[in-house]
């Protein structure tokens, strides 16, 4: 029998990973918006709570060959699975003649598939960007796991380190003795990596994670946390240090104390928990939904209405991806480790 506190523990964070994504998809809803004070708090928050999220369940596994199977079957399968729908989605849009009705936004061409080799380029779904970021901030940190011998102290200094390195190389206003330009979103990870560390420390260090019953007096910080986003937060997050590690990490505590608080909301909940396979699909969903609302609701309401409609498509979606798809969909493991097949070996003696 699964411990009550040990479900209400994974169900809040279910929870925080819903409200994450619900306001992913508002960002990719809300083009028209976007420069407004509401929005730019929330970019200040947004992704670094992913890569908190991703840090507190960081485990070395059985080595470093196993851990990277681990992700590659978490991050980098799953990037490529919804990256070539992509381009046959883009295939079949282009056929349509969507571009010229107005319900894509690029048009297609052949050598697409080979742009994410060149450039970066990911024309059809570019939030799966992510998967392949999140990767490689999963790579830094082992790296700097292995680095500091299991000292934290000094694990903490490589992660500032880290950060700021990757801070200062994606900042357009830092002139560089030499311009780096890091491949395959290198330079993120970097600046993210004090996130995803943040997470891990928390978990190891920290009661904060742990339910209890002193969480409501949590709720009393939380007017405070959201007046200094909201003030604070200023158009060019990422070229103001301090703005974005401070307001990331108060926005991170305030998203954590919500969860903690509420502890489950069945739709937002349900959706947290498969968040990857949304992350890798709603663009899908978005294209068509809101050329649809845009014509049956005048001014911004139509925005409002395709972010309502698109959380509801993405619960079908979800079922049909993991009935059909586990293996593509981090639900199943595609690639088994060497150590797995070891244990099943030693199992089935």
């Amino acid at each position: 029998m699964i411990n009550p506190e040990v479900k209400k523990h994974i169900d809040y964070i279910d929870l925080a990973k819903g409200l994450c994504i619900l306001s992913v998809l508002w960002y990719h809803t809300n083009y028209s918006l976007l420069d407004n004070q509401f929005e730019l708090a929330l970019r200040s928050y947004r992704m670094p709570f992913y890569y908190f999220l991703s840090g507190l369940f960081f485990k070395m596994y059985g080595g470093f060959g196993d851990f990277v199977v681990k992700k590659i079957n978490k991050l980098i399968v799953p990037f490529t699975f919804f990256y070539l729908i992509s381009y046959c989605f883009g295939a079949i849009c282009g056929y349509l003649g969507f571009y010229e009705k107005g319900i894509m936004g690029d048009p297609f061409h052949w050598t697409l598939i080979f742009d994410v080799l060149v450039n970066e380029k990911l024309v059809f779904n570019g939030p799966i960007w992510f998967f392949i970021c999140l990767f490689n901030v999963n790579i830094i940190f082992y790296s700097l796991r292995l680095l500091s011998g299991g000292n934290d102290k000094l694990l903490g200094i490589l992660v500032v380190i880290t950060g700021t390195a990757g801070f200062f190389i994606n900042n357009s206003n830092f002139d560089l003795p030499v311009q780096i330009d890091l491949p395959y979103y290198w330079d993120i990870a970097l600046r993210e990596t004090p996130f995803f560390a943040m997470g891990y420390f928390l978990r190891t260090y920290t009661p904060f994670l742990s339910i209890s019953r002193y969480d409501r007096y949590s709720l009393l910080l939380l007017p405070v946390g959201a007046v200094v986003i909201y003030m604070l937060a200023p158009a060019d997050l990422y070229e103001n240090f301090f703005m974005f590690y401070g307001l990331g990490a108060v926005g991170i505590v305030m998203m954590m104390v919500i969860s903690k608080n509420i502890k489950s909301l069945p739709v937002i909940t349900y959706i947290g928990k498969y968040s990857l396979i949304i992350l890798g699909t709603h663009v899908f969903l978005i294209l068509p939904i809101r050329f649809i609302a845009s014509k049956l609701i005048a001014g911004p309401g139509y925005v409002l209405l395709t972010w309502v409609l698109v959380i509801i498509c993405s619960i079908p979606v979800i079922w049909f991806m993991k009935r059909y798809f586990p293996w593509f969909t981090a639900q199943k493991d595609l690639i088994h480790a060497r150590e797995s097949k070891n244990k099943n070996i030693k199992a089935a003696v």
